[in-house]
């Protein structure tokens, strides 16, 4: 609340408009645009989509340790916090390989660590790791990456445009990386069929395949040696 409060005070210069106020719609057209014409934001955005849908996974990594594992009520609280300690840490670490490395290859690494936790989680819980009960804390400690992959890749979106095109991006790339939560009804009655362990495969290999398009990503810092502009839309 004092948070909120706070934000009273702060100055946001007025955007150049042309007097007409958008409609609810025009938000969606715009984004539809956006990603129709510009064919490498297309390619990160659905990179986005693809990663995010590890998300859908949350409530189900609980389950499957209560369901397999009997893990007492308290330890899966102890859970929640190292999942927190983790996307602090992975945030930082994060920061400072895309400082020096770029962009690109931090969204790569998180990606690859991104897509075994599902597969970490299934041997743990299955027994085909020693210490499943004892280790499992470690696919909490990874899904850490999930929100600091998010701020890599709007990262990564801010350092490719220029400043006028940042609110227009960055709010279609967040729309597109929560569209694979429309599913999550769907997700649970998956795994309420199959089981767990199929549907932990599949979203692996839904992340691992947005690991495979992000290497059409380029990197950043080399872009902007050739185009001080960054990203030029193209159809």
């Amino acid at each position: 609340m004092v948070a909120g409060l706070l934000t009273t005070a702060l100055v946001e210069p007025a955007d150049r408009t042309d007097g007409l106020k958008p409609k609810s719609n025009d938000h969606f057209r715009d984004a539809w645009r956006t990603l129709c014409r510009d064919r490498r934001f297309r390619c990160l955005a659905i990179v986005g989509m693809l990663c995010m849908s590890g998300q859908l996974l949350f409530p189900h990594y609980q389950a499957l340790a209560r369901d397999q594992l009997n893990a007492p009520n308290l330890i899966l609280m102890v859970w929640v916090v190292v999942q927190n300690a983790g996307a602090g840490l992975f945030s930082f670490m994060a920061g400072i390989l895309a400082d020096r490395f770029g962009n690109r290859l931090a969204v790569h690494l998180e990606i690859a660590i991104l897509s075994v936790t599902p597969l970490l989680a299934i041997c743990l819980a299955g027994g085909l790791l020693a210490g499943g009960a004892s280790f499992f804390w470690i696919t909490f400690f990874l899904l850490g990456l999930t929100p600091s992959t998010m701020k890599t890749l709007v990262n990564y979106t801010l350092e490719m445009l220029s400043q006028p095109e940042h609110p227009r991006y960055i709010s279609t790339l967040k729309l597109c990386m929560a569209v694979p939560i429309v599913l999550s009804p769907l997700i649970g009655l998956l795994v309420d069929i199959v089981g767990f362990s199929s549907v932990f495969v599949a979203i692996t290999c839904l992340i691992a395949a947005g690991g495979l398009l992000a290497f059409q990503l380029v990197e950043p810092q080399h872009e902007l040696e050739r185009s001080p502009t960054g990203w030029s839309s193209e159809p």
